[in-house]
């Protein structure tokens, strides 16, 4: 099976095996694969009114035979799909497949797109993301009636991590919730996740567009869906284990007491990251817009990754300060970070939050303000809120106040964190000398 250009190997990055003391904290690490694991994409526009009459009366007889229908004059990479007898997830109509892509048509939602893409990862990992892009476009625009509008709607980074133990991540449970001990993040929600009495993994943050780690049991599910067993008999079923082979992986490595194969854990650590966050990265120092399309985001994959590592879950070496957020980022975490997501020249982007954390800033703000009127003058919440509304229409009065909004939008725009922006700079030129972290 052909690698994805940006897998582990020969002239691909920094050395795949990362070592340090063994001890929890800084544990021996042997990176087995890394890249892009997930590109989904979403369209809207008008699709062809034949197409979706084709679809309505292929759904039906798949919903009779219990069977998906073939639908041979849809194309999909070079294929052509399935339809199954249901529409698939958030209420699509149409869910229609094939060995390389998952696709759902005409949403039910308020606002949702027409068409909504998951390439699967094999196939993703065959053919690289920026040629999956181009060919997924030229598939998709026979669908519609003109040109589709296109955007981003989630993207998944992943590294494998062989021979790796759960006592890395020092998981502990604090009352009624768990915390990674060494580790600062900006998610909540941590999450452990079991089956049979064994821990598979755990989460941080949610899925509701925005950013989502999970780190669990790579081997545990290939075994669960029978992969492995596969492999043990000489029979491939699955890419992963061979890429995995050909960088380090030790594979079968003795029987367990019931005689059945015991192999080298591979724990995979994947961050995903919805519109909602996709939309706040940009290119640093330009007047480029936010992120929308892929054609703006695969530039910045790099820094979307460093920024997933070094800012938003970051396992870090105990130190002096009372602040975790002041302890050295782990030897190995920091290594982890210099894995190129691509091939070829990366820009330097950067994460602005100024939407969501500005209202929130400035509610706050208001409430802070409305409360003190109250006590002030010994107001109820309603009448403090509208003497506020008041004293603000007061501050107004022969004053322009588009002239003021518009200065505030413009700082807001051009406000980056200038410090994170430099740290990327002065990375990128460590890693063109290469000697990257």
């Amino acid at each position: 099976m052909p690698r994805q250009k940006n897998s582990p190997g020969k002239g691909a990055g920094p050395e795949p095996c990362i070592t340090g003391p063994a001890k929890c904290n800084n544990p021996p690490v042997k990176v087995v694969a890394w890249g892009v694991d997930a590109l989904y994409t979403t369209y809207d526009g008008d699709l062809k009114p034949e197409l979706v009459e084709v679809l309505d009366l292929l759904k039906q007889e798949a919903q009779q035979d219990d069977a998906p229908a073939l639908f041979p004059s849809l194309i999909l990479f070079g294929e052509p799909v399935m339809v199954h007898r249901s529409g698939g997830v958030k209420g699509y109509r149409y869910h229609v497949s094939n060995s390389k892509v998952d696709a759902f048509l005409v949403g039910g939602g308020k606002n949702q797109p027409a068409l909504w893409v998951q390439p699967r990862a094999e196939y993703l990992r065959e053919v690289g993301p920026r040629r999956l892009v181009e060919k997924q476009r030229e598939c998709v625009r026979a669908l519609f009636e003109g040109i589709p509008e296109e955007r981003a709607n989630r993207l998944d980074l992943h590294v494998d991590l062989a021979g790796l133990s759960w006592d890395a991540f020092d998981l502990r449970a604090m009352g009624d919730r768990f915390e990674v001990v060494n580790a600062t993040t900006r998610g909540k929600d941590v999450q452990i996740h079991s089956s049979r009495g064994k821990m598979t993994g755990f989460t941080v943050g949610k899925r509701s567009g925005s950013t989502y780690l999970r780190v669990y049991d790579k081997t545990q599910e290939l075994a669960d869906k029978h992969h492995l067993s596969a492999l043990a008999e000489g029979e491939v079923t699955h890419y992963l284990p061979q890429i995995w082979r050909e960088h380090g992986w030790m594979g079968q490595v003795g029987y367990n007491r019931e005689g059945k194969p015991l192999w080298e854990r591979v724990l995979r650590v994947e961050f995903e990251l919805g519109r909602e966050v996709l939309k706040q990265f940009k290119r640093a120092k330009t007047g480029d817009p936010f992120v929308d399309s892929w054609e703006q985001a695969l530039p910045l994959l790099d820094s979307i990754w460093r920024y997933c590592l070094l800012r938003w879950f970051v396992m870090r070496e105990p130190g002096e300060a009372t602040q975790k957020t002041r302890w050295p980022v782990a030897e190995w975490w920091a290594k982890l970070a210099d894995l190129p997501m691509l091939d070829g020249p990366q820009a330097i982007g950067a994460r602005i939050c100024q939407k969501s954390s500005n209202k929130r800033k400035l509610a706050q703000l208001a409430a802070g303000l409305t409360a003190s009127l109250g006590a002030l003058d010994g107001l109820s919440q309603g009448e403090a809120i509208h003497r506020l509304v008041a004293l603000v229409q007061a501050e107004y009065v022969g004053k322009p106040y588009q002239e003021r909004k518009d200065k505030k939008a413009r700082s807001w725009r051009t406000r980056l964190p200038l410090e994170w922006i430099a740290e990327q700079e002065g990375w990128a030129k460590r890693k063109q000398r290469g000697i990257a972290s």
